[in-house]
Protein backbone atom coordinates (compact mmCIF):
# COMPACT_ATOMS: atom_id res chain seq x y z
CA UNK A 1 0.00 0.00 0.00
CA UNK A 2 1.11 3.67 -1.02
CA UNK A 3 -1.54 5.59 0.37
CA UNK A 4 -5.01 5.93 0.55
CA UNK A 5 -7.14 8.82 -0.74
CA UNK A 6 -11.53 9.31 0.37
CA UNK A 7 -13.74 10.76 -2.46
CA UNK A 8 -16.49 13.25 -1.23
CA UNK A 9 -19.07 10.18 -0.71
CA UNK A 10 -16.66 8.53 1.68
CA UNK A 11 -15.23 5.91 -0.34
CA UNK A 12 -11.94 5.13 0.33
CA UNK A 13 -9.74 4.42 -2.66
CA UNK A 14 -6.30 2.93 -2.41
CA UNK A 15 -3.18 3.47 -4.38
CA UNK A 16 -1.23 0.42 -4.41
CA UNK A 17 2.64 0.38 -4.82
CA UNK A 18 1.58 -2.32 -7.80
CA UNK A 19 3.88 -2.87 -10.75
CA UNK A 20 4.62 -1.89 -14.53
CA UNK A 21 0.61 -2.51 -15.17
CA UNK A 22 -1.17 -0.97 -12.32
CA UNK A 23 -0.79 0.86 -9.29
CA UNK A 24 1.79 3.60 -8.43
CA UNK A 25 4.83 2.38 -10.13
CA UNK A 26 2.48 2.16 -13.86
CA UNK A 27 1.18 5.93 -13.75
CA UNK A 28 4.06 7.73 -11.44
CA UNK A 29 7.25 7.54 -14.34
CA UNK A 30 5.59 6.91 -17.58
CA UNK A 31 2.68 9.61 -16.40
CA UNK A 32 4.56 11.65 -14.19
CA UNK A 33 2.41 12.04 -11.34
CA UNK A 34 5.01 11.84 -8.80
CA UNK A 35 3.03 13.57 -5.95
CA UNK A 36 0.70 11.67 -4.19
CA UNK A 37 -0.98 14.93 -3.45
CA UNK A 38 -2.16 15.28 -7.54
CA UNK A 39 -4.09 11.93 -6.50
CA UNK A 40 -5.18 12.84 -3.29
CA UNK A 41 -6.60 15.89 -4.60
CA UNK A 42 -8.66 14.99 -7.41
CA UNK A 43 -10.08 11.86 -5.70
CA UNK A 44 -10.76 14.07 -2.48
CA UNK A 45 -12.56 16.68 -5.13
CA UNK A 46 -15.02 14.66 -6.53
CA UNK A 47 -18.06 13.45 -5.54
CA UNK A 48 -19.44 11.20 -8.25
CA UNK A 49 -17.16 9.11 -9.85
CA UNK A 50 -18.27 8.24 -13.57
CA UNK A 51 -18.97 4.55 -13.72
CA UNK A 52 -20.36 2.20 -16.52
CA UNK A 53 -23.11 -1.07 -17.00
CA UNK A 54 -20.14 -2.85 -18.72
CA UNK A 55 -17.71 -2.40 -16.06
CA UNK A 56 -19.76 -1.67 -12.48
CA UNK A 57 -16.95 -1.74 -10.66
CA UNK A 58 -14.49 0.35 -12.51
CA UNK A 59 -14.61 4.36 -11.31
CA UNK A 60 -13.07 7.18 -13.50
CA UNK A 61 -12.66 10.15 -11.36
CA UNK A 62 -11.76 13.39 -13.61
CA UNK A 63 -10.75 17.08 -12.26
CA UNK A 64 -8.40 20.41 -12.83
CA UNK A 65 -5.52 21.01 -11.19
CA UNK A 66 -5.55 24.43 -10.84
CA UNK A 67 -2.33 26.72 -9.09
CA UNK A 68 -3.21 29.61 -7.40
CA UNK A 69 -1.61 32.74 -8.00
CA UNK A 70 -0.70 35.43 -5.85
CA UNK A 71 -3.22 38.40 -4.70
CA UNK A 72 -3.00 40.10 -7.81
CA UNK A 73 -2.68 36.87 -10.29
CA UNK A 74 -5.54 34.88 -11.23
CA UNK A 75 -5.89 30.94 -10.87
CA UNK A 76 -5.23 28.84 -13.76
CA UNK A 77 -5.15 25.37 -14.64
CA UNK A 78 -2.03 23.20 -14.89
CA UNK A 79 -4.00 20.10 -16.22
CA UNK A 80 -7.10 17.68 -16.27
CA UNK A 81 -6.43 14.40 -14.87
CA UNK A 82 -8.10 11.24 -14.94
CA UNK A 83 -7.50 8.74 -12.45
CA UNK A 84 -8.96 4.68 -12.91
CA UNK A 85 -9.89 2.73 -10.19
CA UNK A 86 -10.83 -0.67 -9.72
CA UNK A 87 -13.41 -0.55 -6.99
CA UNK A 88 -13.01 -4.19 -6.36
CA UNK A 89 -11.00 -7.12 -4.75
CA UNK A 90 -10.06 -8.07 -8.41
CA UNK A 91 -9.21 -6.63 -11.60
CA UNK A 92 -11.97 -6.94 -14.68
CA UNK A 93 -9.81 -9.06 -16.37
CA UNK A 94 -9.47 -11.51 -13.61
CA UNK A 95 -5.55 -11.59 -13.44
CA UNK A 96 -5.18 -9.46 -10.00
CA UNK A 97 -6.74 -10.15 -7.28
CA UNK A 98 -6.47 -9.75 -3.60
CA UNK A 99 -7.35 -12.35 -0.41
CA UNK A 100 -9.33 -10.34 1.20
CA UNK A 101 -12.33 -10.22 -0.29
CA UNK A 102 -13.25 -6.78 1.11
CA UNK A 103 -10.35 -5.03 -0.02
CA UNK A 104 -9.94 -2.75 -3.12
CA UNK A 105 -7.87 -3.14 -5.74
CA UNK A 106 -7.64 0.66 -6.03
CA UNK A 107 -5.91 2.92 -8.22
CA UNK A 108 -4.98 1.36 -12.03
CA UNK A 109 -3.83 4.45 -13.39
CA UNK A 110 -3.24 8.72 -13.08
CA UNK A 111 -2.54 10.61 -16.53
CA UNK A 112 -3.18 13.78 -17.51
CA UNK A 113 -6.01 14.58 -20.54
CA UNK A 114 -5.18 16.21 -23.80
CA UNK A 115 -1.20 16.84 -23.54
CA UNK A 116 0.99 14.72 -25.61
CA UNK A 117 2.24 11.57 -24.82
CA UNK A 118 0.28 11.70 -21.97
CA UNK A 119 2.79 13.18 -19.82
CA UNK A 120 1.42 15.65 -17.24
CA UNK A 121 3.74 18.94 -17.16
CA UNK A 122 6.17 19.08 -14.32
CA UNK A 123 4.00 21.76 -12.62
CA UNK A 124 1.35 19.28 -11.79
CA UNK A 125 3.75 17.89 -9.14
CA UNK A 126 3.90 21.32 -7.64
CA UNK A 127 0.38 21.71 -7.24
Amino acid sequence: MKFNSTDRRGKVVPTRVGNNELGWKHFSGPHNITNPDVVKKIIGGTSNPTTSRDQPHRLVYDGALVATGGLLDPPRKIANVRIIVQYHWQTADNRYSLSDRNAKVGVITAYCRSVPRIRCPDKVNQA
